[in-house]
């Protein structure tokens, strides 16, 4: 997105020790509406494993891990980090707004304290926020994880569009279009594909829909 005045500038801010990272497309879904994440950062411990799925969604979001040495059992070392950072760019005035992204409490006085500096606080996080810390944000987003597409639903999208009306799709061309449409999981054998869904029949030819 391209920076213009109808879009402000956002400092996208996650607590990834505490949201899980399949929320990262929902996340970033909204905040494209918002404005432009001008800045992209995750907190979390160092230590941590795997950052629980983070690094894929950094790399796809290019999101910069503001990495944290956990030296204690206390938790709140990347937390404190986070809000720091906050009223950094709060005091340069380089963003237009914050994206505080969390599933605690930890950040409902932040988000107090850049609002009454006149700026935008929007929070995001799932069910677990109680409706009194959503009160401290501006804007209050619930994030959930967006239904995948599954294998059964790909493969009877894909002979919808190869039947046409038809009662029976070559095997071959059914093979061939499936390659072709780069599906979101390994497909194997085509012949045990299709026998594993148990909505399809088909012979050495031909595939046809399971009237059963």
């Amino acid at each position: 997105m391209v920076h213009t005045p109808s879009s402000p500038r956002l400092a996208v801010l996650i607590d990834a020790d505490n949201v899980s990272a399949d929320l990262a497309d929902a996340l970033f879904k909204k905040v494209s509406e918002l404005g432009e994440p001008t800045i992209r950062q995750a907190y979390g411990a160092l230590n941590g494993a795997d950052w629980g799925g983070w690094r894929d969604a950094m790399k796809a979001y290019a999101i910069t891990p503001m990495l944290h040495l956990k030296v204690s059992s206390q938790k709140n070392g990347a937390d404190i980090a986070l809000a720091i950072d906050a009223m950094d760019f709060l005091q340069a005035g380089n963003v237009d707004g914050f994206c505080i992204v969390s599933s605690d409490t930890d950040f409902s006085r932040l988000a107090a304290r850049i609002r009454a500096r006149g700026s935008i606080a929007y929070g995001f996080g799932d069910q677990r926020v109680t409706a009194d810390a959503r009160q401290y944000f501006s804007s209050f987003f619930e994030l959930s994880v967006e239904p995948k597409e599954t294998k059964l639903d790909f493969l009877l999208k894909l002979y919808a569009e190869l039947s046409s009306g038809d009662a029976r799709v070559l095997l071959s061309r059914f093979g061939t279009a499936l390659k072709a449409a780069g599906p979101p999981f390994e497909t194997g054998k085509l012949s045990k594909l299709l026998d594993g869904t148990g909505a399809f029949q088909r012979d050495q030819i031909h595939v046809w829909r399971n009237s059963a």
